[in-house]
């Protein structure tokens, strides 16, 4: 179908979806507002309700007191004092440590140990029994049990505080259980290292005594070594020194013997070669050391050259040579005998230097048995003594243990403290009753609203022209609004009842539009009739049934104004009554209805008979006349054509007014006679299913169905969704876009 320009305005254009955004939120603010009362009422139970138990519960007292959990207590045995060490443990160790602290807290053992620690008075109080009353172990028993639900553990962020709370009717009882949870928190943190003390302790005790043996053993083995290998005098060491030092010193002493050996052997062959030798002949003689020899030597080289001298004077037979040889002669034999006597001396000096030799390589030897021998000693002696120097480490390290574990289980050290005791709290933290009407307030709100959507969704009734065409499928002609809400509204401003045109007949709501021809209401008669002269504009719609699914739905309203809108226009229109059960249209056109549509069709009338002037310019009416028992059997006829053929020939539009379709069968006979047929939907009553069915029942029998035309919209009610109260405000301010009411 073509949309008017109204119906356009209405959709907007397309592809604006800034524009479809604002609808959606304005429809989903309309939806809650069309059932605000659901809403109110659900609040106002909710804050009732919190009222009432608020009024009911009895007074809570909290009662707070504070921990801070160290990671390590200070260290005051040792080696140095240390503080309370909360930096060096890294962060997953802290974490989990006071993770663990927390859970310590909430556990059982502490408020048993809380119950155990509160005085006979507050305990019997906290169980309601009388104060002086006895107590036994199942007591004990309820009241941590008691303590335990009462009881609240909160870390502190960023901090290793822990805020322990109780919460009682009894402020007493409150502040009591509150410092006995920290109490006993404390004592459970002391009793645990004293434990852990005496443990270690006892521990250290038995390994004391192990490692005090295991020394006396070592020790005294070691004492026999040095008694068995005579090393009570000196140390080991100092021995092994000594006989170093004398190694090095025969070592020394044998370089130097050897040395003087192999010079005196040297000297010995050259003392030898001296008794056959020339010593003018033999150069090696000059290196005798022998001072004789050597004035021996000189005293034959002086002679030997006097001998030379006289032989250049004399022959050899001369007697100075020979005198002169015979002196070379003695001095050579007196050298050979000083030789002789050298060779002997010196031949003794050697043999006692290799005599020597012998003795200190001996001692040498000796020395060096000696030093391997004590090296295997001093290994041996190293290994036992080191053993014992360890074991004697350890027995002090465990001395000085045991001694510290001693003092520790006496000194009350502890990575636990006190930062503040409870106080009597003075006033009550619960009830709370704007807390509770808060969340009275909000769980209502959350409540309501989900009831409101689940109605909204639960509603399957025609509401909007998005039901009409995407869920019905049906085309979309136009709204009509509410006649009675309009005339409401006029009554509010004040404004003054119109002059009926035409003569005095009752101002009824399906006159409106004509009595009110600058109202909202008659803009939305022209739009519907705007869009169905562009339904068909090649061959213009004479014929047109109106009909609904249903009674009540506002059909004959619509039909008046849809001829009153035609009217106006300057077509000559005709209204027809054929809702020959129960008919209408007379009384709202303030006409009598003594003949009829029923006559015409039975043969007693004629058209001219029946047709009555109204009072709205250009409009007649044919009313239904007699009621007959069979009106499905004279739509039948051939007498009912020959009418509809000749009112057509007479009238350029023609308004038929019909039964419901889902009553009878009228509508769909008359569907086959006219050129078209409009549909009245209620809006917020006709449920989509029976509209659906409707257009189904027209389909069949092959009706040109035109469209539906929206009945009934109240938008001051917000009744039918906030769509058509947004844009019937909106049209309001944009109707001069509208038709005129001249057409």
């Amino acid at each position: 179908m073509i949309k008017s320009k109204a119906s356009i305005e209405e959709t907007g254009p397309e592809g604006s979806g800034s524009e479809e955004s604002r609808v959606d939120i304005r429809l989903y603010l309309h939806i809650i507002q069309r059932r605000l009362w659901v809403l109110l009422a659900v609040v106002a139970i909710g804050l009732g309700l919190a009222v009432f138990l608020t009024s009911r519960m009895p007074n809570k007292y909290r009662a707070d007191a504070t921990v801070v959990v160290d990671l390590r207590a200070a260290q005051i045995l040792g080696q140095k004092v240390q503080g309370f060490d909360n930096e060096s443990a890294g962060w997953w160790h802290g974490t989990t440590f006071l993770k663990t602290q927390e859970q310590v807290l909430k556990s059982n053992r502490i408020a048993l140990l809380a119950a155990e620690k509160m005085k006979p008075e507050d305990r019997a109080r906290l169980l309601g029994k009388a104060k002086n009353a006895a107590l036994g172990e199942g007591d004990l028993i309820e009241a941590g049990n008691r303590i335990r639900g009462m009881r609240e553990v909160k870390p502190d962020k960023d901090s290793r505080k822990f805020t322990v709370s109780a919460v009682h009717t009894d402020p007493a009882i409150a502040k009591a259980v509150a410092n006995a949870l920290v109490d006993a928190f404390l004592d459970y943190s002391l009793a645990r290292k004293r434990d852990s003390s005496v443990g270690a302790q006892s521990w250290l005790s038995a390994r004391l005594e192990q490692l005090e043996d295991e020394l006396k053993t070592s020790e005294q083995k070691l004492q026999d070594f040095k008694r068995k290998n005579n090393l009570l005098s000196a140390s080991l060491q100092d021995t092994l020194n000594g006989i170093a030092i004398r190694i090095v010193s025969f070592n020394r002493k044998l370089d130097d013997l050897q040395v003087k050996r192999i010079f005196q052997g040297a000297e010995i062959a050259q003392l030898k070669r001296l008794k056959n030798k020339d010593p003018m002949n033999d150069p090696s003689v000059g290196m005798v050391k022998n001072p004789i020899v050597e004035g021996l030597k000189q005293s034959y080289s002086t002679q030997y050259q006097k001998l030379i001298e006289l032989r250049g004077d004399y022959l050899e037979k001369h007697p100075k040579i020979q005198a002169q040889e015979a002196v070379l002669a003695n001095v050579r034999k007196e050298m050979q005998r000083e030789a002789t006597l050298a060779l002997l001396v010196m031949q003794a000096k050697y043999r006692v230097v290799a005599s020597t030799e012998s003795q200190v390589r001996a001692a040498l030897r000796k020395a060096e048995t000696e030093g391997m021998a004590l090296g295997q000693k001093s290994l041996k002696f190293r290994r036992m003594e080191r053993v014992t120097k360890q074991k004697a480490k350890y027995y002090e390290l465990v001395l000085s243990r045991y001694v510290e574990s001693g003092l520790a289980k006496q000194l009350n050290a502890n990575n636990v403290r006190i930062l503040d005791r409870a106080r009597l709290p003075k006033e009550a933290f619960s009830p709370r009753l704007h807390v509770n009407l808060a969340i009275a307030f909000a769980i209502g709100l959350i409540l309501g609203l989900g009831l409101i959507f689940l109605l909204h969704f639960m509603d399957n009734t025609v509401k909007t022209q998005e039901d009409i065409e995407q869920l019905v499928g049906l085309p979309y002609l136009g709204l009509l609004p509410s006649i009675v809400a309009e005339k409401k509204r006029k009554r509010r401003k004040g404004e003054p009842k119109p002059a009926p045109e035409g003569g005095a007949i009752p101002a009824t709501a399906d006159l409106f539009q004509w009595q009110n021809p600058k109202s909202q209401i008659a803009e939305h008669c022209r739009s519907i009739r705007t869009n169905l002269l562009f339904m068909s504009p090649d061959k213009p719609l004479k014929a047109l049934l109106v009909t609904s699914s249903m009674p009540q739905e506002g059909k004959t309203t619509v039909a008046l104004n849809v001829a009153i809108s035609m009217a106006q226009s300057g077509e000559k229109t005709l209204i027809v009554d054929t809702d020959m059960r129960r008919p209408r249209v007379h009384k709202a056109l303030g006409i009598t209805a003594r003949k009829g549509v029923s006559a015409v069709l039975v043969g007693e009338e004629t058209i001219d008979d029946v047709v009555v002037e109204t009072p709205v310019e250009g409009l007649h009416c044919i009313p239904c006349g007699a009621t007959p028992p069979n009106p499905s059997e004279l739509l039948h006829t051939k007498r009912f054509k020959e009418f509809v053929a000749e009112v057509l020939t007479r009238y350029d539009k023609v308004v038929f007014d019909s039964p419901p379709v889902g009553a009878v069968t009228d509508p769909v006979i008359l569907s086959k006679s006219v050129d078209g047929t409009i549909l009245v939907v209620k809006a917020g009553v006709t449920a989509r299913q029976l509209l659906a069915k409707t257009g189904r029942v027209l389909e069949d029998v092959n009706a040109n169905v035109l469209g539906v035309v929206l009945n009934d919209i109240d938008p001051e009610r917000r009744t039918y969704g906030g769509y058509y109260h947004y844009y019937y405000y909106r049209r309001r301010y944009l109707s001069y876009y509208g038709e005129s009411s001249d057409g």
